[in-house]
């Protein structure tokens, strides 16, 4: 089957896959670099959005394919007796390429909230946010579950109706009613997460060039909002156009996009040698005079080639083939002065630079604050 492409589409669709997919792997080597080139380093959500790849693969090939190919779905009174064996076997193969389109959209957009979720909480320490955190971390996986069930065995059944020719049930061609359980879910969890994120940035004392940063990131995942808001207007006032495939791609890629910018800075950093967001010490960072891991002490002095940290790194130390995390009571020195400190998060506070600082000194901040 000869499968064509709109033009103005294939662009605007794969430049965005490139630039969402180039910032997807920077996080990803961000992350290994900082890890002494150690897989251990990698958490949880890296190893999702490195899953989510796939299908983020599959929803844009897939949408350029279904922008011109016709489906089961089609106007009222339409002729069938003229349609060709050629006809039906297009617009089959066209269902198929919706239905395929709209599961790769939910596991991209359900995988980046699990991404932020994982991060969040690996960030923050407050009892109150942890909590609103793992709700909200249920809330999303339910909600997908529920969508899912739905989708295989509520609103089109059996299941290949979705791409019978024509079909019985209206709701296995325009997918309205799956349609509307997708918003509900989509918009309240991404109003939600802002609700709940927001608040602990806010609560940070930092320099405006902080907070225009932080609120660049957020504002992509506004935008993110307005851009799930107006591709179900598209689907439910144009549903035999093709509009609706732009504002699924813009949708899909701010999703990617806001799940992985922040941890993109550090990377920059060491590859162009730019200065923190604070420059409250340098780029060479604060010299570590000594750490403990699990299982014993590890004195570092000074930085050696073998260590990698900066004030907005982690402190890794390669060691036997090893990635050693120094992780609990370290003492720093910055030139005459002394102080200790304790790193709350393990690696969490560095990994993302500015975000994740700032929001460890403010758990420490409300967690010795007395009662």
């Amino acid at each position: 089957m000869t499968i064509h492409t709109r033009t103005d589409l294939l662009i605007l669709s794969w430049t965005f896959y490139s630039v969402a997919t180039f910032v997807l792997l920077c996080r990803l080597l961000a992350k290994y670099l900082n890890g002494s080139r150690c897989l251990k380093a990698f958490e949880p959500d890296d190893w999702l959005m490195l899953l989510i790849l796939p299908a983020y693969t599959v929803q844009i090939y897939f949408l350029n394919v279904s922008a011109v190919t016709p489906t089961n779905l089609f106007y009222l009174g339409t002729d069938l007796a003229t349609f060709t064996a050629e006809d039906y076997a297009t617009r089959i193969w066209g269902s198929k390429v919706v239905m395929l389109v709209l599961q790769a959209q939910m596991i991209v957009l359900w995988g980046a909230k699990a991404s932020l979720i994982i991060m969040y909480l690996r960030l923050t320490k407050l009892q109150n946010e942890r909590k609103y955190l793992i709700c909200l971390a249920w809330y999303i996986g339910l909600s997908f579950l529920i969508m899912e069930l739905l989708f295989c065995f509520a609103w089109c059944w059996p299941f290949t109706n979705y791409w019978a020719v024509p079909t019985p049930n209206i709701q296995c061609s325009t997918y309205y009613h799956h349609l509307v359980t997708n918003a509900v879910f989509n918009l309240s969890t991404d109003l939600l997460l802002l609700l709940i994120v927001l608040p602990l940035f806010l609560k940070t004392k930092m320099p405006l060039r902080k907070k225009v940063a932080i609120c660049g990131v957020f504002s992509m995942g506004i935008f993110n909002i307005v851009a799930a808001i107006v591709s179900k207007y598209n689907a439910f006032t144009n549903n035999l156009g093709t509009e609706w495939t732009k504002w699924y791609l813009y949708e899909s890629s701010t999703a990617i996009l806001v799940a992985n910018l922040p941890f993109v800075y550090t990377l920059l950093r060491r590859v162009f040698n730019l200065r923190s967001l604070d420059d409250s010490i340098g780029k060479y960072g604060t010299t570590v005079t000594s750490g403990r891991t699990a299982d014993d002490t590890l004195t570092v002095a000074g930085r050696s080639p073998r260590t990698i940290y900066d004030d907005d790194e982690l402190l890794l130390e390669r060691n036997e083939g090893r990635c050693i995390i120094i992780t609990t009571d370290i003492e720093m020195t910055e030139g005459d002065s002394s102080h200790k400190g304790h790193i709350d998060n393990k690696e969490n506070t560095a990994e993302l630079g500015v975000l994740g600082r700032e929001v460890s000194k403010m758990t420490r901040e409300m967690r010795d604050r007395p009662v």
